[in-house]
């Protein structure tokens, strides 16, 4: 991503609440107006949806409503996960299948209610409801009794536990690594349940977004601009701007000629005009940021049975590829990646080959297809094969030494590419 700042610091935008936290005094990129405001200026097109994070997955909308919500974690610009309204990381049980989470005391909403664990189990279980139609419930759907609420089985999350008004526990069907990475995504973002059921569909739009963070929302169009002034009541440390503004501007090259006539302060550059501007009066001011990467996921069913792959941009959420095999997914997500202007970087998803012995293995039956899952000697990942990948699959036994290829999810079990029976 190419951004353009009217200062020769770097801004890493990761999220722009963290980023424009700190902006002001010294910087040259916040302008004061004739009263002394403080007021910062960021170009990007209209999203056109609403703010809800949980129904959408466009980086535009979130861009604003990171300003505004806040989740239990974030990722940070050094791409740390840290503790935002969670007191700290979660307690994790011995078998994997329990998150214990403590809220910080005394954080309030901006329409001062107090945050406590029922909104948090509300923000759950609106996540799950059908009507909600959350976008992104692949992303925790592990959780006991996710499912249900999905199929419209249940009104209620059983996998979440009420503890106290600041502690609750969350219960998950099975081991998931990136569990709680996923709790630092903005589809996580914490809803007051009381001001969110009251907004019911209007959620999301105009000025009916409540959260815990630093800005609250003044103005919203959703045609021209957002305009967010800061929250007295956040819990973090005071920002320095006295007024946010986002200016939706979808022609490119309008957004440019507003960047160079100073009406906006900061935008991102679209990739297919670097060559214009690189050599430009302005080439000082562009900074390149590079994006975090991309997460890979198996997607399991209630039997904990491997169903699909994904990979997912974390630049841009809404790249996402899945497939019936990992092979098959990741050349969809490479084609996904050229088709919206990025460069395929191989190198995110480095083949790992591991020669061995099978010391244990066993059949089932996933979609009518034979899928083996095997463990290999002096490894207690559970490496998952289907009979397309070898004939030999059907005969294999303990013992046998095999080499396989795999992509590394990081999970407790790893879906091959390839093996090799020795």
């Amino acid at each position: 991503m190419n951004l353009l700042k009217k200062s020769l610091s770097v801004l890493a935008v990761a999220a722009m609440a963290v980023s424009l936290a700190g902006c002001g005094g010294s910087s040259s990129s916040s302008k004061s107006t004739e009263s002394g405001e403080k007021v910062f200026r960021f170009g990007q097109s209209n999203p056109k949806v609403g703010l809800d994070m949980q129904t959408n997955t466009n980086s535009g909308a979130s861009s604003v409503a990171d300003n505004v919500l806040e989740g239990l974690y974030r990722w940070n610009d050094d791409n740390k996960e840290e503790c935002v309204l969670a007191k700290d990381m979660p307690e994790v049980s011995d078998d994997g299948l329990t998150y214990t989470i403590t809220l910080k005391k005394g954080v309030k909403f901006s329409d001062g209610s107090d945050l406590t664990t029922e909104d948090v189990k509300y923000t759950f279980e609106r996540m799950f409801t059908p009507a909600t139609g959350c976008t992104n419930t692949y992303m925790y759907n592990m959780i006991t009794g996710a499912q249900d609420m999905l199929d419209g089985k249940a009104t209620e999350l059983s996998g979440f536990e009420t503890v106290d008004d600041y502690t609750f526990k969350l219960h998950i069907n099975y081991k998931f690594a990136p569990f709680v990475a996923n709790l630092g995504m903005d589809y996580a973002s914490i809803y007051p349940s009381d001001a969110c059921a009251a907004a019911g569909e209007n959620w999301g739009k105009g000025t009916n977004l409540i959260g815990t963070g630093p800005y609250v929302i003044k103005e919203n169009d959703e045609q021209t601009k957002v305009v967010m002034v800061p929250n007295k009541k956040y819990h973090g440390k005071k920002v320095n701007l006295d007024r946010l503004e986002i200016v939706y501007i979808d022609d490119v090259s309008t957004k440019m000629m507003e960047y160079e006539q100073g009406n906006i302060d900061m935008c991102d550059l679209n990739v297919n005009l670097l060559d214009q501007y690189k050599d430009s009066k302005i080439k000082d001011e562009i900074t390149q940021i590079t994006p975090l990467g991309t997460y890979f996921l198996s997607l399991k069913d209630d039997a904990n049975l491997v169903k699909k792959y994904a990979f997912v941009s974390v630049e841009n959420y809404q790249i996402v590829a899945t497939g019936d095999s990992v092979a098959q997914a990741e050349q969809a997500y490479y084609a996904l990646l050229e088709s919206n202007g990025k460069k395929a970087d191989t190198g995110d998803f480095e083949t790992n080959k591991l020669t061995g012995a099978i010391s244990a293995i066993s059949e089932a039956v996933v979609d009518g297809n034979s899928t083996y899952y095997f463990k290999i000697e002096g490894s207690e990942t559970v490496f998952i094969g289907d009979i397309s990948l070898s004939n030999r699959f059907p005969l294999a036994k303990t013992g046998d030494i095999v080499t396989i290829e795999f992509v590394n999810s990081k999970d407790d079990s790893e879906v091959i590419t390839s093996i090799e029976f020795n």
